[in-house]
């Protein structure tokens, strides 16, 4: 181990030594003191932190340039090794289950980002990125304008969103129509006072077309299998399976149940209704009849045809959501606006989304949940990444005008 780090300049080898090193450390460490509550690390901690951890990186860099340790934190083996320990537990982190619960989560895997291994991580990433960062800063030089805004708007990014990930807001309000309300609740239900108010309007959902399916005895006969029939590729209104072969003639997306048949009409109960003919292929047997999918205030309907089969409709799945809110702010400024799934709506750093609803109701919910999160570190997430943006734009373009010149000098 000595002969290793006798060399001046440490190159992969001691960086994988010291990294792995790093790591362990980190892992006993999580033996000794399992649970880190990164959530108390809020304002104006967060930013204390943010001002020592800077300043240490300059300071260190600036007053001690020509130590081994920090020349070897802003050379490449370095910055390898340090990328190569975060990329694995972010990778990591995408094939094993995250959750806040602390029971049954060994060394911390179930939560890797409180973990005291992927501290160190995050850390020896952002020292060694900041350092090569400031290598190519002092002295300024044009040409590395495209390779500072990269690194230092990468930078400026992660540590943007790892400090400030303690002071970030998230929390549900459960509205309902035409009621007012500003008292909403984070995950442990603590009721928390948001600087605008919210009231429902309306509430509406579009639904997918339900499916048949075919219901019948399994081996055993007491119980039965359900198995969802398979469409058609060109016609939309054609399904199969097992020898039976099913014909749309006609579908209704909101129906009621009147004198022994199906009736379109939107009101609160109503359901799916699919009028179909089956002909069983192995029988050769004709069947016609009303299959529907029930409600609270509707019995599902069924058609039974040969061998105890039935066919049934499937619940509907929801094709869309979305709320009419008006939003009233401290200064009142009045707002009515339409949030949708996988549409927010922004204001300033609050983001507000369509999360979920009465699902007893369904499509006739008269309540609406939404999340709303707050971020006050995210514009700082914004420049890194606009940085980074730039920086590549830059890079394109010199590089294309360095191998012009390039060439005409060859000529």
């Amino acid at each position: 181990m000595e002969e290793i780090f006798k060399s001046e300049k440490w190159g992969y080898r001691e960086s994988t030594v010291i990294t792995v090193a790093l790591f362990l450390i980190g892992v006993l460490l999580q033996f000794a003191i399992p649970t880190i509550e990164i959530e108390k690390l809020k304002f104006p901690f967060s930013l204390a932190i943010a001002l020592i951890f800077v300043n240490a990186i300059v300071l260190s860099y600036f007053g001690l340039k020509h130590a081994r340790l920090i020349q070897w934190l802003a050379s490449v083996p370095a910055a390898i090794s340090s990328i190569s320990l975060l990329g694995i537990l972010t990778l990591a982190m995408g094939f094993i289950p995250q959750t806040n619960d602390a029971s049954n989560n060994l060394l911390g895997i179930h939560n890797l980002l409180n973990t005291w291994y992927f501290i160190f991580a995050i850390v020896f990433f952002l020292i060694t990125l900041g350092f090569v960062s400031l290598k190519r800063l002092v002295p300024f030089k044009w040409k590395n304008i495209g390779f500072i805004l990269n690194h230092f708007g990468l930078w400026l990014a992660v540590f943007a969103g790892i400090i400030g990930n303690a002071d970030i807001t998230d929390v549900s309000i459960s509205l309902q129509e035409n009621r007012t309300s500003w008292i909403a609740f984070d995950k442990k239900k603590t009721p928390i006072q948001l600087p605008f108010t919210l009231k429902l309007l309306d509430f509406s959902m579009e639904e997918y077309a339900a499916k048949p399916l075919l219901i019948k005895p399994s081996n055993s006969k007491t119980e039965t299998t359900i198995q969802a029939f398979i469409p058609n590729a060109k016609n939309d209104s054609l399904f199969a399976l097992e020898g039976l072969q099913i014909k749309v003639q006609k579908r209704l997306m909101t129906a009621v149940f009147r004198k022994n048949t199906f009736v379109e009409f939107d009101t609160i109960g109503s359901c799916q209704a699919f009028l179909v003919s089956v002909y069983d292929t192995q029988q050769d047997t004709n069947y016609t009849g009303w299959i529907s999918n029930g409600s609270n205030n509707e019995q599902p309907n069924m058609l039974t045809v040969s061998n105890n089969r039935t066919i049934a409709l499937s619940t509907a799945e929801a094709k869309k959501f979305s709320s009419n809110v008006v939003i009233t702010n401290i200064n009142k400024e009045i707002d009515t606006v339409t949030i949708e799934v996988n549409k927010p709506y922004n204001m300033g750093l609050w983001s507000i989304y369509q999360y979920d609803y009465d699902t007893q109701k369904g499509r006739w919910s008269d309540v609406s949940v939404l999340q709303i999160v707050h971020d006050p570190w995210l514009i700082l997430v914004y420049i890194g990444l606009a940085m980074v943006i730039l920086g590549s734009i830059y890079l394109l373009f010199t590089r294309g005008s360095s191998n012009d010149n390039s060439k005409q000098s060859e000529q």
